[in-house]
Formats: structure tokens, sequence, C-alpha cells
């Protein structure tokens, strides 16, 4: 059985905050956390923190079926850890995508990493919006447990989510 243990990963900076690891059956993932402030109301003093967590394949060169890869999640945290460095009033946004209706999957795959991975330093709450097309989007909010203004990213991100949670 081999060891999970994380990719090299690659932070090119940029305004999209992109990060880059390629797996060991050499497909290239690009991480992102793209800012986005519009997110909460401007007024709130933690909205200029709030990004979008993205996950997309770079590259694919032999067009291999997506399968699971144990060393993923490991690298996604490391990921995360490293973004939170540079700033631990962070807020990442999760939606996952409703584009080919496997928005579930996502949800849970991402759930399993976070909760295999996670440290006490994290905070994570899971709900659901309702797109104006009645479109069910899975969404989670991640921050650290320190982060001063905990309460407020809550109660801002329940109002935003019509208080509709999801376990």
């Amino acid at each position: 059985m081999s060891e999970i243990k994380s990719y090299e990963f690659y932070f090119s900076g940029t305004e999209d905050n992109r990060y880059f690891f390629v797996t060991k059956n050499d497909i290239a993932y690009e991480i992102k956390f793209k800012p986005f402030p519009y997110l909460f109301d401007s007024n709130e003093p933690f909205a200029q923190n709030t990004f979008e967590f993205v996950i997309a394949v770079f590259s694919n060169p032999n067009q291999q079926n997506l399968r699971l890869d144990s060393n993923m999640g490991i690298t996604i945290a490391k990921i995360f850890d490293d973004f939170y460095e540079r700033n631990n009033q962070t807020i990442t946004i999760y939606i996952c995508d409703t584009s080919d209706e496997k928005q579930f999957a996502r949800e849970r795959k991402f759930s399993r990493w976070f909760l295999a991975f996670q440290n006490e330093n994290y905070l994570k709450t899971d709900a659901i919006l309702l797109t104006s097309g009645e479109e069910v989007v899975p969404v989670s909010i991640i921050f650290r447990r320190d982060n001063p203004y905990k309460y407020q990213i809550m109660e801002a991100f329940e109002k935003l989510t019509d208080g509709f949670t999801h376990k």
C-alpha cells in the first residue's frame, strides 16, 4: 500500500491566487482562490478577505478519465494551509459546479477531504443556495477559528443562504 503524501505544488500568485500541481497520472490541476468581495455586503469588514475556491483540470494530455487519487485530498489541504498562512482572516466559499448535475458528488468529496485533513484551526459550514431557476447549489464556507469576525461571518452566511443548512 502506497503512502498518502501531497503532490508538490507551485503558487503562481496572480490576481486569482493560482496554485498548480501534477498528479501521478500526469493530470495538471489548477487551484484558484478568486477574490469574491461581493459575496457579502461591502460594508462588512471581512468582505475584502473573501475568496471563491475553484478546482479545475489545467491539462490532461492523455485524455484520461479522472479517477480517485488519494493524494489529492492532502494536496488540497496543504494548499489551503499555504493560502491561509498568507492571510489568517481569509474566508473561502466553495460553490459546487452544477453544469453536469454532479454537484452533490463534488460536495461529498470536498467534505471528505476536509474531514480527513482538517485541523482544529478551521470552521466549515455547508448550506444550500436556491437559484432563481430553482436549481439546488451546495456551498461551503471555510475560515479560521481565530478569525475576529467569525460570528459576523456566520450570521452573514446564514442570511445569504436563508438559513438552508445542509449536512
